[in-house]
């Protein structure tokens, strides 16, 4: 029997030797016993029915004297091999000199020694004949003659191989843990720009301190088709193995994504077939954690043994898969970080303004074309409200009640004249989204993005200007061409009515019939005309159109009209009222065709110089579709409150129906009043 890394140690220190060996001195092991007080007989008998290997080695000749059946368990060989055999029988020669050594060291001071104590204790590998080696602990103490001087060393071995493999497994969970903790720690804080190199320098730890070839992680694309991704780090002398992996097919791996999938572990000992071979990397054993992303496979992380076979306990592999969630989310982390940096960079780089602001419409944050639309600095802007920067009237009015839509996490998008301190009034197309706050998943603030659509809508109003001088062109066709031409036909059939009657012809009556008709579409192209050339901006036209068209939907289309207003309610703008009246036309038009109503209501709001126009009927009302198509009557109408600085808004009425309501501020008679007011307030205060 050899001996591997024996441990050889003083009393003094709680230490000892080795323990082998027996000696034939029958006469010797019967002063033993006599020393010991008790039976050879009942001695024997205990000795042999313990687990524990005993042997008595005679001081005189260092020949084992005794070794007990239970020595074969421990070291391989039958006690009757040891009886007779010198001490150090299963060491090498510079160990068995050296036991020799502490033995004679150990009787040469003995008078110093505390009778009491263990002479030697021991703890060593032992390699049995067949190969398997053992952990042993030996307690040794002097046997002493009648006269108290030893004549013998008793021993008791035990193996404590299940028990040291315990103790290293506990002290490697216990490194492990610690490297753990240092590779999150160190996580912590790593830029994204150096999280690839974190990675490396993590499996490079992880792989020097598990002992093994390589340790890898793998990415895969969201089909699992194709390696995305990938990292390694190899021991010096092994072939790489990602490079053959790196950007193609997943079919190597297939084997592993399929059992990843089920979001188990894979631990092989013993690979026994091409489960995981890529390359000229020839794998002997494995071990393999999925990468789980809310659920998701999204790769794996493990180690390899190329040059041995290996095998990993429950605790390392349990730890392998904390180690894999913190690669997990470092991963998303960075993933996160470059999605956000190329989310500044967009940011950065649009023409659009762009603002964050909470719940109390207070700035957050703001974009470089935000700023500079106010001519402000970052410091300047953060903190101040949206009434401080577009006034009080657009943030309650205009911008309040989709702000509170957005809070209620509806996304909002509404058109809007906005002014600037930089370049003036701008008509913006305004968009508002919920920001959802990580904690609760509650609505904390609100996205702002403002484009400017001014250049836009000129081009639009060009288009507008040349449609309406193309309607007055028509409109004036109709009334002066062929309105007078129809005049012309009545009354030749009037002539031809009369003369027929006064020769007593028949066919008078179908003259008059026909005189009638033509009167009838007089009054429909004179009608049509009015409605291409409304006569707004004198006195009392506006309110004479509105007259005109309750009138018409009454008798054209049995739809009672009401039209509520305050009394002194009046507009002096010709272009605002303009396009108010093709508003509320194409509005009455829609009610006619489309709503089945029996009742309109026209009513007019006026806070300060916002002028509210809301056209509600009770009819069937209006499919969400339909009230965000681009059709031509609704992108008309639009249009129109854009032209005016208004906006314009079609829902459902709470009541049933539909409602459209046209918001803008008025730029004629209130508007100025407002002016003069202030400037003879400033006058009479001077």
């Amino acid at each position: 029997m050899s001996e591997k890394r024996d441990t050889i140690k003083g009393p003094d220190a709680g230490k000892t030797a080795v323990s082998a060996g027996t000696s034939s001195g029958g006469a010797r092991i019967k002063d033993v016993v006599r020393s010991l007080g008790g039976r050879e007989d009942f001695l024997r008998l205990v000795a042999d029915n313990v687990r524990d290997a005993i042997w008595v080695l005679d001081i005189g000749t260092l020949r084992y004297i005794y070794a007990n059946s239970y020595c074969e368990e421990i070291f391989g060989l039958p006690p009757e091999l040891y009886i007779g055999s010198p001490v150090g029988i299963n060491m090498n020669r510079k160990n068995r000199a050296e036991v020799r050594r502490i033995i004679a060291d150990e009787i040469a001071n003995d008078h110093a020694r505390d009778p009491a104590r263990s002479l030697l204790y021991i703890g060593s590998e032992v390699e049995k004949k067949g190969g398997r080696r053992v952990w042993t602990e030996t307690k040794a103490s002097f046997v002493r003659d009648d006269h108290g001087k030893p004549v013998a060393i008793l021993g008791i071995t035990r193996d404590i191989t299940e028990r040291r493999r315990m103790e290293e497994a506990l002290r490697e969970r216990y490194d492990f843990e610690n490297l753990v903790a240092v590779i999150a720690t160190r996580f912590i804080n790593t830029p994204s720009d150096e999280i690839d190199e974190g990675i490396r320098h993590a499996l490079r730890m992880i792989g020097e301190f598990a002992r093994v070839d390589r340790c890898f992680i793998v990415l895969l694309s969201v089909d699992r088709r194709f390696i995305g991704d990938a990292y390694e780090w190899k021991a010096r002398g092994i072939e790489p193995w990602i490079d053959a992996l790196r950007g193609g097919s997943a079919r190597h791996v297939n084997w592993l994504v399929e059992r990843h999938s089920k979001l188990e572990t894979v631990h092989l000992p013993r690979v026994t077939g091409p489960v995981l071979r890529a390359g000229r990397a020839d794998v002997k054993s494995l071990v393999s954690v999925p990468l789980l992303l809310g659920g998701e496979l999204i790769g794996f992380f493990g180690f390899h043994s190329v040059r041995s076979y290996k095998s990993w306990s429950d605790d390392i592999i349990a730890l392998l898969r904390i180690v894999a969630e913190i690669f997990v989310n470092l991963l998303e982390r960075r993933k996160s970080d470059q999605e956000l940096s190329l989310y500044r960079r967009i940011v950065a780089h649009t023409k659009d303004q762009m603002v964050f602001v909470d719940a109390f419409m207070t700035v957050r944050a703001a974009n470089e074309e935000f700023m500079r639309a106010f001519g402000m600095r970052k410091d300047e802007v953060g903190g101040r409200t949206l009434a401080d920067l577009f006034g009080s009237w657009w943030s309650d009015e205009i911008a309040g009640p989709s702000f509170q839509g957005c809070l209620a996490g509806r996304e909002m998008f509404f058109e809007q004249l906005c002014e600037y301190p930089v370049s003036g009034l701008r008509y913006m197309e305004i968009s508002m989204y919920p920001f959802i706050g990580a904690r609760g998943g509650k609505v904390e603030g609100v996205i702002i993005n403002l484009r400017d659509i001014t250049e836009r809508l000129k081009v639009e109003g060009n288009v507008l200007a040349a449609t309406q001088r193309e309607r007055q062109r028509i409109g004036m066709e109709l009334h002066d061409g062929v309105s007078h031409h129809l005049l012309g036909v009545a009354i030749r059939c009037r002539l031809l009515y009369e003369r027929l009657k006064e020769h007593g012809v028949g066919g008078a009556e179908e003259a008059l019939e026909v005189e009638k008709g033509v009167n009838r579409a007089i009054e429909d192209v004179r009608s049509l005309a009015r409605g291409l050339l409304p006569l707004v901006g004198e006195k009392d036209s506006f309110n004479a159109l509105l007259e005109e068209m309750k009138r018409e939907m009454l008798e054209r289309f049995r739809v009672e009209c009401v039209i509520e207003a305050p009394r002194s309610f009046d507009i002096d703008d010709a272009a605002a009222s303009t396009q108010l009246y093709y508003i509320i036309s194409e509005a009455l038009a829609n009610v006619a065709k489309h709503a089945r109503a029996r009742r309109v209501v026209i009513t007019f709001h006026l806070s300060g110089d916002l002028l509210t126009a809301k056209i509600r009927d009770d009819g069937v009302g209006i499919g969400d579709d339909a009230a965000n198509s681009g059709g031509l009557g609704l992108s008309l109408m639009r249009h129109r409150a854009r032209v005016i600085g208004g906006t314009l808004s079609v829902h459902n009425a709470r009541n049933g129906g539909t409602e459209v309501v046209c918001k803008f501020r008025l730029k004629g008679r209130l508007r100025h009043e407002r002016k003069n007011g202030r400037k003879k307030e400033r006058a009479g205060s001077g």
